[in-house]
């Protein structure tokens, strides 16, 4: 691999045949063409071809994201908790829920639970709902602690999964999951 000059001044990498420096501004004539700058980096900036990325900015919007990850689990893993274990073991009030009028029972027919759908639906399908809101618990709890990369990736891809017989929780959970693989940054720089 090829080494590139860096900048005398603040340290970045120097653009083939650049006359400034990217970052700082500075003029660089002084550095002959083909010599090498072996003082290397002296920030956290990381350079590719026409993009400088600042390590600070990496690190505050890893944060963000998983601050994001981790509100959308925690409000898929409590609500399909609840809604989960009533279901199992209180069908009836999901049954006279889903059959009156207001928010709660178009909520229940959003996440799958219309009166038609539940009566057509197996027992063993109604394990689904606590199973995802349990794994995106445990998803989120391995996010909170950043213990492990690929456990969040096994734990958020099982309550991905285990949400596929309805269409909104299944997209919530795409979304979820894509975000969950793309937190690696943060897994690897922890607080």
């Amino acid at each position: 691999m090829e080494e590139r000059p860096f900048c005398p001044a603040c340290g970045n990498y120097l653009a083939p045949g650049a006359t400034y420096c990217a970052e700082c501004g500075r003029p660089v004539d002084n550095i002959p063409e083909g010599a090498e700058n072996v003082a290397g980096p002296q920030n956290q900036n990381y350079q590719y071809p026409g993009i400088v990325v600042n390590e600070e900015f990496l690190k505050e919007l890893s944060e963000k994201r998983m601050r994001l990850v981790l509100t959308l689990l925690l409000v898929h893993g409590i609500l399909f908790t609840i809604v989960g274990f009533v279901l199992l073991f209180d069908r009836p009030l999901i049954d006279d829920l889903s059959n009156g009028n207001g928010m709660v029972s178009w909520f229940l027919g959003v996440i799958g639970l219309s009166p038609n759908r539940l009566a057509d639906m197996p027992d063993a399908f109604l394990w689904f709902y606590p199973l995802t809101g349990i794994f995106a618990l445990a998803t989120a709890a391995v996010c909170v602690k950043r213990t492990s990369y690929i456990m969040a990736i096994v734990t958020a891809g099982i309550s991905f999964f285990t949400c596929i017989n309805t269409v909104v929780p299944f997209l919530y959970m795409l979304l979820t999951y894509w975000m969950v693989c793309g937190s690696r940054y943060a897994f690897n720089n922890k607080r």
